[in-house]
């Protein structure tokens, strides 16, 4: 194997790949520390660097390497080439973890599910009072049900209910949370297919997508249920996974 595949990680940011030579000047240099996380293919874990034999000496050659305790790693995935895995001269936040080394759990229908409960009250709440303080404004100029200019303050109502809730998905998916209220609750977020943050566009289909999983009779979210990586189909169609975890 190649030595020029080595990965750390300082402050939730990982970096490389370097050679074990470039790792021992970073470690005697006191650029990496012995609490650091290191890591290269065929290693089942990150692990500290004070694990690494001969990190900290003088030598300068590969070493053999001895698996880090479950404790010292639980922070950080494998970046296994399925999920994270990070390309060349990449610095990709690795702000990831799994319950197994190097595993990426998706989070299922049912966790999912109670995300959704909790974000569809948070809706009904919210539009109550958007639609509230519309149907307020319209009445105190006279505008009631039943008269006229009532359709228009009606589709005022209904335009400002979907792009509340499209703002509201959008805007934290794609935020540094990767996920609405409901999701955060619940520990899970939104990645793209790489484990990466999705941007607002992306997070834009995926909350119009959802409307094509509720027509066909709500199949498009069950899909979540049976999928391998556990996908709706408006993830599907966005690119997306919802996944056990958290950002650092």
């Amino acid at each position: 194997m190649a030595q020029n595949d080595w990965y750390y990680a300082q402050q939730g940011q990982q970096k490389g790949p370097v050679s074990f030579d470039q790792l021992g000047q970073l470690a005697r240099g006191g650029q990496l520390s012995p609490s650091d996380l290191i890591w290269r293919e065929g290693m089942p874990n990150w692990q500290p660097a004070s694990q690494m034999a001969g990190l900290f000496d003088a030598a300068t050659q590969a070493p053999t390497y001895a698996v880090a305790p479950a404790a010292a790693t639980v922070n950080y995935a494998s970046p296994a080439p399925a999920y994270a895995r990070p390309g060349a001269g990449a610095a990709a936040p690795i702000g990831y973890y799994a319950q197994q080394p190097g595993a990426v759990e998706y989070a299922g229908f049912w966790m999912r599910f109670a995300a959704f409960i909790i974000d569809w009250i948070i809706m009904v709440v919210g539009g109550a009072i958007v639609g509230g303080c519309i149907g307020g404004i319209a009445g105190a100029s006279g505008t009631l049900p039943g008269k006229p200019g009532w359709d228009v303050v009606a589709a005022v109502i209904r335009i400002a209910s979907t792009a509340m809730g499209w703002i509201y998905y959008a805007a934290m998916e794609s935020s540094s949370k990767q996920g609405t209220l409901g999701k955060i609750a619940l520990g899970i977020q939104v990645t793209d297919l790489n484990g990466q943050r999705i941007g607002f566009g992306r997070a834009t289909g995926r909350y119009f997508g959802m409307i094509v999983s509720a027509l066909i009779l709500c199949i498009g979210f069950m899909m979540a249920g049976f999928t391998p990586r556990k996908q709706a189909l408006h993830d599907m169609m966005a690119g997306t996974l919802v996944v056990k975890g958290r950002p650092i």
